[in-house]
């Protein structure tokens, strides 16, 4: 389940690195793409530099798959996806074409599968379960105590 996590985190690193980048390097063309209303080149660079420093959590959160990292990394996808889909959706403040739709379903896809990813009957399934591997170890360091004392 680890190496399917961090495939997850890498995809949502490569999505927002491409947003972040797009966002800095070509403000005008990107905020086309996502929004209806008029450019303001300071939000969006904010908004660009926001996206980039997702991309660097995601990629540390995938190098590292620490429990925390990874649910900090799956509510942040949870929010952005809620907040894009309502802009989209609800709002129509965001325009729909296919960057943004596909980046809205592979980020709240993503999300989903890593809160999936990280619960215990997943975790034990993988064999990376925290009470398997603590009792197993423990168990056995007890048995091993033992049989030395006789």
């Amino acid at each position: 389940m680890k190496f399917q996590t961090q495939v997850a985190l890498v995809i949502a690193a490569v999505l927002f690195l491409g947003w972040g980048l797009a966002l800095l390097i070509k403000p005008q063309a990107a905020h086309a793409l996502l929004s209806t209303g008029p450019n303001d080149p300071a939000v969006t660079a904010m908004f660009g530099g926001a996206l980039f420093a997702f991309a660097a959590v995601f990629s540390i959160a995938a190098r590292e798959t620490a429990r925390e990292i990874v649910y900090a990394s799956a509510v942040s996808l949870l929010f952005l996806g809620v907040v894009a889909g309502y802009q989209m959706l609800i709002g129509k403040h965001m325009p729909q074409n296919p960057a943004t739709v596909i980046s809205l379903v592979a980020t709240l896809g993503i999300s989903v599968f890593l809160f999936i990813s990280m619960t215990d009957a997943a975790m034990n399934l993988a064999g990376g379960g925290r009470k398997g591997r603590r009792s197993t170890t423990r168990t056995q360091g007890k048995k091993a105590g033992r049989n030395r004392r006789r």
